[in-house]
């Protein structure tokens, strides 16, 4: 699930690319990564019910870079 970790967080980045050419948001880096844990939470639902704990991996690390 390695593969969906890095879509998520590269589609967080390409939102947040879009945000700051296209509305001139100025977001920092917690920022960014906030909205990749909360992203991650919705994605959970997204997972097979086994692998669901994933996510609670996924946000420590957000947590961790915050």
């Amino acid at each position: 699930q390695f593969g969906m970790f890095i879509n998520l967080c590269c589609w967080q980045l390409w939102k947040r690319r879009n945000g700051i050419i296209f509305r001139h948001e100025a977001l920092t880096k917690r920022q960014v990564l906030l909205a990749c844990k909360q992203e991650a939470e919705v994605w959970r639902f997204r997972l097979p019910p086994g692998k669901r704990q994933l996510t609670d991996q996924w946000c420590h690390t957000f947590d961790s870079a915050m």
